[in-house]
Order: C-alpha cells, then structure tokens, then sequence
C-alpha cells in the first residue's frame, strides 16, 4: 500500500531538528539528527557498530524488562502480566506472535475495552516461520522472545495518544533511560500488516540493529482492502533480547541471552568457541548480508568467507559448531515455554509445531554429538533461569520432562524406521532427484529429518536438496488458520434476533410462538425453547404443534442470532404454534453436558494442567470427550479421575450460569474460560460449578452436580498420537450400562457354574488352563511338523529341488520352524509347504542360499502357488508367507513348479 509521506511528518520530528532522507542501499526513508547519514541504519544497510561496546554493564534480558517497564509505568502506563506462548483466544493461530496479538480481534475490533488504557506488557512470543536461520544471523533471529510493548487504544469519544506522544516516548526511553547517543537514532518509514488490522509504522534503529517498531494502526485487512478503523492503536514491539545484546556489546545475542550456559553446553559438545574478536567480525560481516528464502547456508557462509576474508573451513569448523549451540540453546528455552503452557506434541496444530521445534532440537544434539537424554538436560536448565521471572515453568517442570523424554523415544524410533522407508520412496529414482513434496511429506507423516532422507537417498543413488528453509517451511504450513467449522447455508436476513427461552429457563419444555417464516421445511419463530446443535451438544428434538397437526422438530440450527427449526412439514407464517420439546431427551443431553465439565476437571486433576479440551459430543445416553495427554492414562489414573467425578457428583454443587463481560471473564477465570473453544462477542455465557471447574459455553446444564447422577467412563482410547478420547455415560444411562454389565457377569458366572462373586477367581483359573492346553496343542503341532523332516530329506537325496509338503492344522509359526529345520540341514532346496485350515489353506515358501543363487525366490515362488490357488503372498527371497482358497489350484501349480525344475 502507497503510504503518504504526511503520515510520518510528524511535529516531534521538525521541532527536533530531524530531516527526512533516503537510504542509499535500500531507498526507505527516514529521519535522522545527523545530516551527513546515507544508511537507514538497519542491517543489511548497515553493520553492527555497537559489538564490542558496553553501554550498560552486567544488563541481561530480565533486567532491560524491568528498565522497560518502569519507566512506562512512571508514565502513567499500568504494567499487564503477560499472556500465554499459546493463543487460546484466537481461532486464526495457534501461538502468540507479537504483544499486540493478545489484544486481536476482540479489543481491536472494540468489541471488549483493553485491560487497562494506556498499558505496557512484556510478552513472550514464538515465531517459527524463520526457525532455519537461528543461529546463523548471530541473534537477528529467534524462536522466542519478549516483545516489550506500550499500546495505547483511541475511541472516536477518548484519545489516549498517537503518533506525536508514541515517537516522544520511545525517543526519550532510549536517550534518557538507556543513554543512546540520539544522533545514532534513526526512524525508518514502512508499512505494518499483521492480525486483519495494518498502519504506517516507524521502525527504530541504532548502530544496524532496529530495537523497537513503533505501528500505528488504523486500518482494518479484508481481502485485498484497507477499511479505516473506527479506534486508533498505538501498536509498539520493542525487543527486549535486542535491547540486552545493544547494551551489553557481546559479539552475539544468545551471548546475552544466554551467558554461561552458551559456554556449558560448549564444554558438553567438547566444542572451543571462537574467539569474541572472530565472533564479532562474523557478526558485524552477517549483518550486511541478505539473508533471504532461497538461498542456502553454503552461499551465506560462502559470501561470509569473502566478505571477512576467513577462510571457508574454518568458518565451518569453527563458527558453525557454535551456531548449531545457539539454535538449540534457543529452542530449549522455546519448548519450556511451550510445554509449560500446556501444549502436547501431537500431529496437528500447536502440538505439531511443537513436536517440529522437539525434532529439530534433537536434530541439533545429534549433530553436536551429545548424548541422549541431553535435551531433557538443557530444556530443564531453561526452566531454572526463566522460572524466576514466570514461575509456571517451574510448576510444569514434571510434566515437561515426561513429555521430552517420550518424544525422544519416538523421534529414535522415527529414525531407526525410516531408513527403511525411505528406499521404499526412492525405488525407481535413481539417477533422479527427489522432489521437495515427498521430502516434506516424510517428515510431516512420519517425522524423519531432511538429513536423514538425504543421507539414506544419496547412498542409493538418489540426489536429494534439502532447502535451508526446510522447518521454517513445515512451521509455515501448520503455524496458522484453525480449521473453520461448516455452517449450514440458510438465507435469514431480514429476520430479528430470536429470543432464546432456553436460556431463561433451561427446564422449559413448551412455550408459544409466533411463526416469522416458513420456507421449504425450515421454520423461525419468534421466540423458541428448542436448544439448536453446537457447541458439541445435539439439538433438542420434538414438536411443533398447531391445532390438531404435530410437526416433528428433526434438527435445529442456529444462524447469526437466529434460530432455524428443520421440521417435517409446512406451517403457516403468521401462525402461533406450541413448541413441544422432548423433555427426557433434553434432560440426558444436560446432564451429559454437566458431566463433561465435571469429568474435564476431574482429568485435568489427575493427568496435569496441560490436559485440554480438543474436543467432545454430548448425546443424550452417552458423550465422550478428547483431551490432549502425552500418554495412555494408566488403572489407578483413570480411577481417580471417575472417583473425582462422582465425588463432585454427590456434593451436589450449585451449576451457575450467567454472561459476563468477555474481560471480566478473562481476568477472574484466565483463558481456561476457553476449554470448548472461542466464543464470540462482547459478553460470554459462563457456567461455574462452584470452586470446580468455570467454562465459557452455550449448552444447557442441569441446576446442580447432584442431577448429573452416577458418571461411569465405559471406554478410553488414544484416538490419534497426543489425543485421548474418554467415552462415559450420566445418570440413568450410567445406571442401565452398570445393569448390563451386572447381567452379562450373572451369565458368566453361570456359565462356569459358579457365584458371580467367585467369577474373577474361576475365570483366571479357566485362563490357567487353557494357556497350558494351547502350549500343548502348539508343542503337538510342533512334532506332528517335525515328522514330516525325514520325508523331506528322504526327498532331497533322490535330487528334488523343489519339495512341496502339505500338514494339517500347523499355523505360521509351526510351519517357519519346520521350514528353518530342513534349511540347516540342505541349503540348496525350496521348500514350499501347505497347512489346510477350516476354509483355506497356508503357505509358506522357503528357499536355502545355494537355491537362491540358482534362481529359486521364496517371493516368487509363493506369488505363483497363491495365483494358482487363488490367494495371496509376500516375503523375501528366503521366506515367504500366504494364503490360498483353492487347494487343487495351489497342488497344482506346486506340481508344475517341481516339473520345471526337476
């Protein structure tokens, strides 16, 4: 968007001396004190003058965020505590990436007052789109950091500031308070879109490094249109790990970031760091160059050699071992923020982006030869440093650790797997290249790294280019855009609001109402108790009635703030007619509701913080609820959690329901309101079982946890890696599932003539037993195979090379042991054996090394029998295993095998 120079020739800038010019080697404009500037002063126009200056002595992160905000808070700003790494406000990404993002949509779009009016926060982001290049660019780039931000929000009716007080500010914290040299201070115009909202914007830069962007939103993004705001936002991003490198002059970033634990985790890597002299000479050279998508770390470090005049290989001795310590350094503080707020590693949305940083940090140990367990090791040092300033890591450390190291277990078996799998892809490549697609397709279904598949293709004669930008590609297509839930399409403009007696009454069962419009089997009324589907919860069913016609009720949908009845039949607008809903069906469908409240809880207490809700379904006998959980809950867990359950049950707490102020909500419950997903507008329905468990939700509950009844969990199942599924019934369902059970262990009990309270201790008798019977029957069988060995061999010596046998009622196992027997005895002889079963028959073929050599493939072999008798096969060369449903055809094709080879 073309921008008018107006917008940035603002009143501070002319009183202060400051002259707009263009930067020589990119073109942005830009106000400067210094008149003989020609740079805009931000890399890559320009190096890293500050390296090797120390403005602030002994400043690290934690200290430049209390300069930040106390000084904002001396100015009249109130100070917020920052929100969680993971965006459960939002339904359009899955982490928070700026500060501003912890006020969009719904303080932006003014549907919610903000917090407090002006505000500072410092708040801890993760961006993943640019993973590839930390490390490489000396600390230009992060996966996490803290975002200080001063926002001020102007209403039409209340101005707060704008631009003029925003440029004051920022000018006066970095001369007064940090004491730059405001000469080296320049203003870069540019242009800010990001959330659905844009603004011109000034990004701040001194000595080549920009410090702070300083947004002035007043547009709203729809499509390829810019729509002016009604509000006005002061949207400013000051880099706290920026502002700690520029102070203390260290050749890098993670060197004051990090400190001490840069040179550890060097001592474990038994890696020497280059000297400060060299690191600053790399630094202030990265500075200057381009580091954009497309091109690969061999011709940034190539231009890197060139530019420093340091030889190629030492760079890559030297520099580059560091650069890997840096990357993984900033991922293990990444994952402690990540984990700490709750995140599972999973195959979809944050939990896949997750599982993508856990994988490329392993990555990195490898590299670095460290030994297993030492991510564990360094993330758990993480918790130690940051868990002074945001305590919750602490509190999560447990859990944190149980998730690393399950996730290590899988990536190792991820990689033992895939060598295997990747020549299955590259079969019939060779002399090619694998595409792009199919790399990203194997780390995205079965995690295997680009360098593992590179390694494994090129030794079977496949090129493979992995793009430097592989994992920032992979975060880019899974960082953002939740899936949108279908609506049904259904024209009802022009139709008021429908008043929702649900809501009034949640035990209201009939009500009149006036007929708005009829169209075709969808009906709206005026008002309606029939609660419609969402939310997880189904609809109500029942009847509209109209004198002496019932119109079944068979769904109900709510469109905007209306209401649509699907019924069977016509009505006519205007009408009054009586809604009739199915009270025994609504009253299941509120106590499974409550109940799903109750058990989320419940689970939450027993399996840790970080279980949440990703989804449930309410019907009226049963509902089943997906939580996220690193592993299968065991007995004495799952006991717990229905013991917690039920106990909550029988204290019959008060379910209160009310709306609230959507920032009320999130102030006095945190984002936990937010367990059945994002709802919208100004005031959210909140239902609270008192000191339980508060939820923001749109179903209907029962009064009390007493009306909820008995809450019995009859299945738990991980339905996907880092999902599971608890399926349980309420009430009189919970009741009739417990008879079931009781009948079906009356019938057991009977059947092993015995009482039912003595059925536990006969069964695992009977189970004794029948162990004991099935390892003679096996051993049997064993013999009954073994006595066909000397037959076989017998056969052998008179010079068959191809030996068909057939046996009753061997299994697999028997026939493969059979099959090893006459292999160690003659190691020139196919053998291919039939077991006949009830409906079909067996097949196993096995071919000694000499047969092999001669030609003979128990693949082959087995393919031909199984063709010939209508079944299937498969194996290797040595052994092969099938099935077939005709046993003529089989012998037959058996016999023309032996004929030709005889």
């Amino acid at each position: 968007m073309t921008v008018s120079e107006e917008e940035y020739r603002l009143k501070f800038f002319l009183d202060n001396g400051f002259v707009r010019r263009k930067c020589k080697v990119c073109g942005s404009a830009y106000w400067t004190l210094d008149r003989d500037r020609e740079t805009c002063g931000d890399a890559p126009c320009q190096d890293y003058t500050f390296i090797g200056r120390e403005l602030k002595p002994g400043v690290d992160v934690p200290e430049v965020r209390r300069i930040f905000l106390n000084f904002f808070k001396c100015r009249g700003h109130e100070v917020v505590k920052p929100y969680p790494v993971v965006a459960r406000w939002r339904e359009d990404i899955y982490l928070t990436i700026a500060s501003i993002a912890v006020f969009q949509p719904f303080v932006t779009d003014g549907v919610v007052p903000p917090p407090a009016n002006p505000l500072v926060i410092s708040q801890p982001c993760i961006r993943l789109v640019d993973i590839d290049n930390v490390g490489l660019t000396a600390g230009r780039h992060l996966t996490i950091f803290e975002m200080g931000g001063h926002h001020a929000f102007n209403y039409p009716d209340k101005e707060i500031y704008w631009k003029e007080e925003t440029v004051k500010l920022c000018h006066e914290f970095l001369t007064e308070e940090i004491g730059i040299d405001e000469r080296t201070i320049t203003y870069k115009e540019d242009f800010w879109v990001g959330g659905g909202n844009a603004g011109p914007d000034v990004e701040v830069c001194v000595d080549g490094l920009e410090l702070a962007t300083l947004v002035f939103m007043c547009l709203k993004v729809r499509g390829e249109e810019y729509i002016p705001m009604n509000m006005r936002i002061v949207d400013t991003g000051y880099g706290m790990e920026r502002f700690a490198w520029f102070l203390s002059g260290k050749p890098t970033a993670f060197h004051a970031i990090y400190g001490e634990l840069i040179d550890a985790v060097c001592r474990d890597a038994r890696i020497t760091p280059p000297d400060d002299e060299l690191l600053a000479k790399v630094a202030k050279a990265s500075a200057l160059m381009r580091v954009e998508r497309g091109r690969t770390v061999d011709e940034l470090r190539r231009e890197l050699s060139k530019v420093t005049k340091i030889p190629l290989e030492k760079l890559e001795a030297e520099v580059a071992p560091l650069e890997r310590v840096f990357a993984l350094t900033d991922h293990t503080k990444c994952l402690a923020f990540m984990l700490a707020d709750g995140v599972v590693p999973s195959n979809v949305g944050e939990g896949y982006l997750a599982r993508l940083v856990i994988r490329r940090a392993l990555r990195l140990c490898d590299l670095l030869r460290l030994e297993e367990g030492y991510l564990r090791k360094l993330v758990d040092e993480q918790v130690k440093i940051w868990g002074r300033d945001f305590p919750k890591l602490n509190r999560m450390r447990k859990t944190i650790m149980e998730i690393l190291e399950l996730e290590e277990e899988k990536y190792r078996t991820s990689i033992n797997r895939g060598r295997s799998l990747v020549a299955r892809v590259v079969k019939g490549l060779k002399g090619e290249s694998l595409p792009i697609d199919a790399l990203l397709q194997l780390y995205d279904s079965h995690g295997l790294p680009p360098e593992i598949v590179k390694e494994e293709a090129e030794r079977l004669g496949v090129a493979v280019k992995v793009p430097d930008n592989f994992y920032g590609l992979v975060a880019k297509l899974h960082q953002s855009a939740r899936p949108v839930k279908e609506q049904i399409q259904y024209n009802v403009s022009g139709l008021p609001p429908t008043k929702l007696l649900y809501y009034e009454d949640q035990y209201m069962f009939t009500c009149e109402s006036r007929v708005l419009r009829s169209d075709k089997g969808y009906v709206v009324l005026d008002q309606t108790c029939f609660y419609p589907r969402g939310g997880g919860q189904e609809a109500d069913k029942g009847f509209l009635v109209l004198g002496s016609s019932k119109l079944e009720v068979l769904d109900v949908i709510k469109i905007g703030d209306v209401v649509v009845h699907v019924v069977a039949g016509e009505v006519p607008e205007g009408a009054v007619v009586k809604c009739e809903v199915d009270a025994e069906r609504r009253l299941g469908l509120m106590r499974h509701h409550t109940a799903t409240h109750v058990l989320l809880e419940a689970v939450r207490r027993v399996l840790g913080e970080h279980a949440w809700q990703a989804g449930a379904q309410k019907w009226p006998d049963r509902a089943h609820l997906d939580v996220t959980h690193y592993k299968y809950p065991d007995p004495q867990q799952l006991k717990a959690i229905e013991d917690l359950a039920n106990d909550l049950v029988l204290k019959n707490l008060p379910v209160k329901v009310s709306f609230v102020e959507r920032e009320r909500a999130e102030r006095e419950y945190g984002f936990e309101i937010y367990q059945g997903g994002v709802v919208p507008g100004r005031h959210v329905r909140i239902v609270n079982i008192e000191g339980w468990n508060v939820q923001a939700c749109g179903g209907t509950h029962v009064a009390s946890t007493g009306e909820v009844g008995l809450i019995k969990i009859t299945k738990v199942d991980r339905i996907q890696d880092g999902i599971i599924r608890f399926e349980y019934k309420a009430g009189k369902a919970a009741l009739e599932y417990v008879r079931e059970l009781e009948e079906g262990l009356h019938n057991v009990a009977q059947a092993l003539e015995c009482p039912v309270e003595q059925v536990s201790a006969v069964a695992n008798k009977v189970r004794t037993e029948l162990r004991q019977l099935r390892k003679e029957v096996e051993a049997l069988k064993g013999r009954i195979a073994e006595m066909a060995l000397p037959t076989i061999l017998e056969r052998r010596s008179r010079g068959e090379k191809v030996i068909g046998v057939e046996l009753d009622k061997v299994d697999y196992d028997g026939m493969t042991a059979l099959a090893e027997k006459v292999l160690k005895k003659v190691g020139d002889v196919a053998l291919i054996l039939l077991s006949k079963q009830d409906d079909r028959a067996l097949l196993v073929v096995a071919c000694g090394p000499q047969a092999i050599n001669a030609g003979l493939e128990a693949n082959r072999l087995a393919l031909e029998v199984a063709q010939g008798g209508k079944g299937r096969a498969g194996g290797g060369r040595e052994i092969a295993q099938g099935f077939v449903e005709d046993l003529k055809g089989a012998r037959d094709k058996i016999e023309e095998i032996r004929s030709k080879y005889r």
